[in-house]
C-alpha cells in the first residue's frame, strides 16, 4: 500500500475527561489535544490544481488519526469543506487557517478602507501595506465571512491563525490615524484641533500620554476582537481559536474565555 509522508507540527495540550455542569464535557476536556498542522499539499493527487488548492486524499487523514492526530490543522485555504468531512469521518476535529498576510490583501480589495499611520506620520512602507488595527470592517472580511458558512454546517471546530511576519508583512502595530486618534479620550477632552499626523507622536510626548494612548488602542482592539469572536461563537458555540507565533496579545485575550480556552 502507498504510504504518504508528511513533514508535521505536533503541538500537544493536555485536556482530562472532565465534566462541566450537568451536560457532557466539551469536546476538548474529553482528550488530549494533539495538533497536526503541516505542509499537507506536498500528499495531494491533482497536481492540475495549484499547490495549495487540491484536494487531500482521504488516506491521509486515515494516516494522520492513526498517528495520533486528534485535531487536524489546515495548512492553507481556510475551510475546506472535503477536509473537514474526512478528518470528522477519522474522529478528529478540523480547524480552518488563516495567514495575516492574508489580511493586506483583504483590505486592498475594500473601497472605503483605512490604512494604518504609524508614529512617524506615514502608512506601511513596501507592497504589504495593512489597513488600520482598529478597522473592524477588513477584520470581519478576514475573519468571519471565510467561516460562517463552515460553522453554520458544522465544519469547522476551530480557527487557527498564523501571525508570523513573513517578509516583513505582519499587522500595522500602534495606529495614529484620525479615527484613532480623534477617538482617544484624553485628547478628545481637550477640544483642540486634531494635529498633523506627523506630530501626534509628539503630542503624546509632550502631554506625557503615550503609555495611555497604547492602553486605549489595545483596550479597543480586544473589544474588537471579542465581537468578532461572539459573531463566530453565534454559529458555533464550542468553536475554539489558536495561534502560532504568539503567546499573549489582544488577540489572545480577547479569544481565551473560561469556556472556550486559548489554544
Amino acid at each position: 500500500m502507498r504510504k504518504l509522508l508528511i513533514s508535521i507540527v505536533v503541538v500537544m495540550l493536555s485536556a482530562g475527561p472532565v465534566l462541566c455542569g450537568e451536560g457532557e464535557a466539551p469536546w476538548w476536556k474529553q482528550q488530549k489535544l494533539r495538533v497536526m498542522w503541516g505542509q499537507w499539499a506536498h500528499a495531494r493527487e491533482d497536481k492540475s490544481k495549484p499547490f495549495h488548492d487540491g484536494d487531500l486524499p482521504r488516506e491521509l487523514f486515515r494516516n494522520v488519526a492513526q498517528a495520533g492526530g486528534t485535531v487536524f490543522v489546515e495548512h492553507r485555504g481556510g475551510c475546506k469543506p472535503n477536509h473537514a468531512r474526512h478528518a470528522h469521518a477519522f474522529g478528529m476535529k478540523y480547524f480552518a487557517t488563516q495567514y495575516v498576510s492574508g489580511l493586506s490583501g483583504v483590505a486592498r480589495k475594500m473601497e472605503n478602507k483605512r490604512w494604518c499611520v504609524t508614529r512617524e506620520g506615514g502608512h506601511n512602507s513596501g507592497p504589504a501595506w495593512f489597513p488600520c488595527p482598529l478597522f473592524e470592517p477588513a477584520y470581519e472580511q478576514w475573519i468571519v465571512e471565510p467561516h460562517l458558512d463552515g460553522l453554520r454546517e458544522g465544519l469547522i471546530d476551530g480557527i487557527h491563525f498564523d501571525w508570523e511576519p513573513y517578509g516583513g508583512r505582519d499587522e500595522a502595530g500602534i495606529c495614529f490615524c484620525n479615527d484613532c486618534f480623534s477617538s482617544f479620550p484624553e485628547f478628545k477632552q481637550r477640544e483642540e484641533e486634531l494635529p498633523e499626523k506627523l506630530k501626534r507622536f509628539a503630542w503624546l510626548a509632550k502631554h506625557n500620554l503615550i503609555e495611555a494612548y497604547e492602553e486605549n488602542f489595545s483596550k479597543r482592539r480586544i473589544e474588537m476582537f471579542t465581537r468578532i469572536r461572539e459573531t463566530l461563537q453565534a454559529a458555533n458555540s464550542d468553536l475554539l481559536f489558536s495561534s502560532y507565533d504568539m503567546i499573549f496579545s489582544d488577540f489572545s485575550q480577547a479569544m481565551n474565555t473560561p469556556d472556550t480556552p486559548f489554544v
